[in-house]
This record gives structure tokens, C-alpha cells and sequence, in this order.
């Protein structure tokens, strides 16, 4: 790979870090939250710097050229549809609700990465599904059921 390419990837993955960095403080917190150890932000906090930290290496260390004739390509467009199907399942969260999405990509993935027993992808999903809703249920954690009921049945 051309070494000013590289730079300019690496200098680009600097900065959205440094902008995922800033806005990680605007991430909301509860007033009981906000003298805690470990809140909402913590996770985003410890992220952002690592991934300013990996890009600044990334730049300013001396590489040597990389050349892409040996590297086997048939993994990139699985990979790709699998950051499509994430970015879908995180816009369609909202109008689906967490259950049916949730499981909407499950099964997507799964079928998208090879799987064929659809048997053992629908039980899979359904448990995987149903076992994280119960534990949200039992720590109280709202799980918005999406807009679809409301459009559904009139709710």
C-alpha cells in the first residue's frame, strides 16, 4: 500500500477518534451517576483514547510498504455486509423494538456468514434473544418495544 495513503488513512482514524473522544462527554448521566468510578461515559472515555493512542502510533511510526497482491479478498465483501447489517439493525432498533430486531439480525447474520441449519439459527436467536430480555427485565432496564405496535394495533 502507497506509504501517503496509509498516513492518510491513519491521520483519518485520528481524527474521528478525537471527535468520538469529545462528544463522549456529552453522553448523558444520572445525578447518582456522575461521582461513580464506572458511569455511561466510562466505556466511550476508555475507547476514545485508545483508539487516539493507536492512531497517533499508526502515524507517526516509521511502516514499511505493504504490498496487497497476496492478500485473499473473498472475506471483504462478508465483511462489509456484515457492518451494513449492523448499521441497519442499529436504525432499525427504534421502529422494531429490541426483540424483533435483535433477532432480525441474529438470523441475518448467522444465514450471512454460512450457516444453513435453519433449525439450530431460529432456536439460537430465540434464545439468545429471550435470555438477554429476561436479564434486562430483572435489572429494570427499559427495552423500548418499537413503533410497530403503535402502527400494529393503535397503542
Amino acid at each position: 500500500m502507497n506509504l501517503l495513503i496509509f498516513r492518510a488513512v491513519s491521520l483519518t482514524l485520528l481524527a474521528l477518534f478525537c471527535i468520538y473522544l469529545y462528544f463522549s462527554g456529552d453522553i448523558y448521566l444520572d445525578f447518582w451517576a456522575e461521582d461513580a468510578l464506572f458511569h455511561a461515559r466510562s466505556f466511550p472515555y476508555v475507547i476514545g483514547i485508545a483508539g487516539v493512542f493507536i492512531a497517533a502510533l499508526l502515524t507517526i511510526l516509521p511502516t514499511k510498504p505493504v504490498s496487497l497482491a497476496g492478500i485473499d479478498t473473498s472475506h471483504i465483501l462478508p465483511a462489509v455486509l456484515l457492518v451494513a447489517l449492523t448499521s441497519a439493525f442499529g436504525l432499525l432498533l427504534d421502529y422494531l423494538g429490541f426483540i424483533v430486531a435483535s433477532w432480525l439480525f441474529l438470523v441475518s447474520g448467522f444465514l450471512l456468514l454460512g450457516e444453513r441449519a435453519y433449525i439450530r439459527i431460529v432456536v439460537c436467536a430465540s434464545l439468545l434473544v429471550g435470555i438477554f430480555w429476561l436479564l434486562m427485565d430483572l435489572l429494570e432496564i427499559y427495552l423500548a418495544p418499537g413503533y410497530w405496535l403503535e402502527w400494529l394495533f393503535n397503542v
